[in-house]
């Protein structure tokens, strides 16, 4: 016979698994498998002679015992090791998925304590939008106006009633000089504002903040002058181009300015009626620091007209052959300044003169229905109330040839040229096109004009700015 180690039953020598406890038969008893078990086999007492009752299996409701997973012997629930096989004891509780709980819990809070704490504990982003738009506000710094531009080595102003050796357009031919003399140049490309130019890249986006009078000339955004060009951007700050040299692109300080007007030297409206200048003065072109109430600006070579809100005009500069004599004018909404002239456009569609008349550009007394006046370097052009044009004065290089223009809602004359406006967003031109400054061809949406002595530049309605004609001029 063979006894259980498990329940002490008597087997016999045959059999392989207990009659009683339906174990394997085995003749060495089992030790725990976790621990040190200090139930040693051999220390374990031999079993009573009649075979125990095996324990049924645990139930959830024992809560005071627990069961021997091995033998299935009943134990105190205090106990660590089977009291029978000495087997490690698991401990059981039907509470244990209360204590899962509350550590789940328990962790969760955790979190929500870290999450808030990061979130509290850092620096708030700035939210305000006068923050913001302070921060992207802060112009560039204009480039200094004492260095001479690096693509126009000449750093002194010619004077543009003398003959210039790398300047063929500075002097006025005869006037018998055929039309021949014109050699046009192969259209360049078209230049957009150069990012190189930290006063360039803000291109004209939309209309100064304040609006002029409409029954006087209105206020220009771009001015395309003698060797250099400067735009007015959004914010009242004025950006330029071109040559730097006599400190004409100085602008980078002014703000709150409505209008520009360029030639050698940079002349600015500001909203409040007062006016800056920069550049070539020494005629006295750039002493414009006692006007007040000032609605219009314009410059010649070597003078600067202003136009009052009185509607009456003051002129400072070189004041030869009469060019400042508009002292007694009046009821005057428009004025132009060209290279010896001065003249104004009044409220009945007349126009008025003052200067030279060698080529006959002061011939205008004849002229009626003037809604516009833009003058060059001595040659004038006036838009009539039907969109028609009419110019006086030297036609050496065809810029007076205007008759059969139509449907033109703007003009600007430039040195040996002019440019036309029309109500489709087109530009007709006439005149000198040695340099390219003539060169519109497919260009459409454009809103502004302005001709300059070699150079043209262009705003179109979308804001952006570009160049046609001497590039290194311009934007």
């Amino acid at each position: 016979m063979k006894k259980c180690i498990y329940c002490g039953a008597e087997n016999p020598d045959s059999n392989t698994h207990c009659v009683s406890c339906q174990r394997p038969i085995t003749t060495t008893r089992l030790t725990g498998s976790m621990g040190n078990n200090p139930y040693p086999p051999q220390n374990i007492p031999e079993p009573p002679q009649q075979s125990p009752q095996r324990n049924p299996a645990p139930s959830p409701d024992d809560d005071n015992f627990l069961y021997c997973p091995h033998c299935g012997t009943l134990n105190e629930r205090s106990a660590a090791y089977c009291s029978k096989c000495g087997t490690r004891l698991a401990v059981r509780s039907k509470r244990r998925w209360l204590y899962a709980l509350l550590a789940v819990c328990l962790l969760l809070v955790i979190a929500a304590g870290v999450l808030l704490a990061l979130k509290f504990s850092g620096a708030e982003e700035p939210s305000s939008p006068e923050i913001l738009e302070a921060s992207a506000a802060v112009p560039e710094a204009e480039p200094s106006a004492t260095e001479p531009d690096a693509t126009e080595p000449d750093t002194t102003e010619p004077d543009a009633t003398e003959p210039n050796a790398t300047e063929p357009d500075a002097t006025e031919p005869d006037a018998t000089e055929p039309d021949t003399a014109e050699t046009p140049a192969v259209e360049p490309p078209i230049t957009v504002i150069a990012a190189t130019e930290p006063d360039a890249t803000e291109p004209m986006l939309t209309a100064p903040k304040k609006e002029p009078d409409p029954a006087v000339m209105p206020y220009s955004t771009i001015s395309a002058g003698a060797y250099h060009s400067v735009f007015l951007r959004p914010d009242g700050t004025v950006g330029s181009a071109g040559e730097s040299s006599n400190h004409r692109r100085d602008v980078s300080g002014w703000t709150d300015i409505v209008s520009v007007s360029a030639s050698t030297h940079t002349v600015g409206l500001r909203s409040d009626g007062t006016v800056l200048a920069t550049g070539l003065n020494d005629y006295g072109q750039c002493n414009v620091d006692g006007w007040r109430n000032v609605i219009g600006i314009a410059t010649g070579p070597d003078h600067t007209v202003a136009l009052f809100d009185d509607r009456t005009v003051a002129a400072v500069g070189r004041t030869d052959q009469g060019r400042c004599d508009v002292d007694g004018w009046t009821d005057i909404i428009w004025i132009a300044a060209g290279e010896k002239n001065t003249y104004g456009l009044k409220s009945n569609g007349t126009v008025v003169a003052a200067g030279g008349n060698a080529s006959g550009q002061k011939d205008v007394d004849s002229w009626t229905n003037i809604t516009q006046i833009s003058a060059g370097y001595s040659h004038v052009v006036g838009l009539r109330k039907d969109g028609t044009v009419i110019a006086a004065g030297s036609n050496g290089y065809g810029q007076c040839d205007v008759d059969d223009w139509y449907d033109i809602i703007a003009i600007s004359a430039g040195h040996t040229f002019t440019l036309g406006l029309r109500s489709d967003g087109t530009v007709v031109s006439t005149g000198d096109n040695t340099y390219g400054q003539r060169s519109f061809g497919g260009l459409r949406d454009i809103a502004e004009i302005s001709a300059g002595q070699s150079h043209s530049l262009i705003r179109y309605t979308d804001g952006s700015l570009y160049t046609v004609g001497k590039k290194v001029y311009g934007p």
